[in-house]
């Protein structure tokens, strides 16, 4: 699911944890097998999160019939990735060779993560999550404004252009004319390449900009920077 995301290296990789000529997504996930669990673990949050907003409308009034099935249909995906989760390793970091890179005592901060594609932000949560961020997901434009109006600050946003609703541009404009959000460290991922995109949305007031397809470990790279610039 995550690979169409991943930019291939034009020579050997050198990161701590990568093989020699090899294109690993992440320098602490080397096989298939880890990215399938890494796949199993974001599918059962999606699950669980459905899941408690169902149980939490059962409280209120009774569910219909579609609901309870699908209620029903939840409970047993969840058992079933539980227990193939339990028949397999348990895809773990490589804390030998990436010690350094992962800081495991970092201070939380809090990431706004506005991205409308659901497989660039499953990998973005696991990631971000995985490093102890706290991450907000929206996924539209309009909905972010709305939210950002309505919110007290975070420490780092991370924005796509191509949004439904409102785009990226346009939202970076309502976030530096919006008071106490005017230093928010913004980087940008997104797919437009061109100079003048690019120009414009660090005009507009962008601190930083990765064009997909990208390396996971360079977008924290740049996240971790912009909050230590901040």
């Amino acid at each position: 699911m995550f690979s169409k995301f991943f930019k291939k290296s034009a020579k050997p990789s050198s990161e701590p944890g990568s093989k020699p000529g090899s294109d690993a997504p992440f320098p602490f996930f080397e096989s298939k097998q880890e990215l399938a669990g890494l796949e199993a673990t974001t599918r059962k949050r999606e699950l669980e999160a459905r899941q408690q907003e169902l149980e939490l409308l059962a409280q209120q009034t009774d569910l219909s019939p579609e609901q309870t099935a699908e209620l029903q249909l939840i409970q047993a995906e969840i058992a079933e990735l539980l227990q193939v989760g339990s028949t397999r390793d348990v895809p773990k970091p490589n804390t030998k060779d990436v010690t350094d890179w992962i800081q495991a005592e970092e201070t939380q901060a809090n990431i706004l993560l506005i991205e409308d594609d659901p497989d660039v932000y499953a990998l973005l949560s696991y990631l971000l999550s995985y490093h102890r961020f706290e991450v907000t997901h929206l996924n539209s434009g309009l909905a972010a404004r709305d939210w950002i109006l309505s919110h007290l600050p975070v420490d780092l946003i991370s924005l796509d252009i191509m949004l439904p609703n409102l785009d990226g541009l346009e939202l970076i404009a309502t976030i530096r004319r919006q008071p106490g959000w005017e230093q928010v460290p913004i980087m940008m991922l997104t797919s437009k390449s061109d100079d003048a995109t690019i120009q414009r949305a660090l005009q507009l007031g962008a601190n930083g900009y990765l064009v997909k397809p990208f390396q996971p470990e360079e977008y924290l790279t740049r996240v971790k920077h912009l909050l230590k610039a901040d």
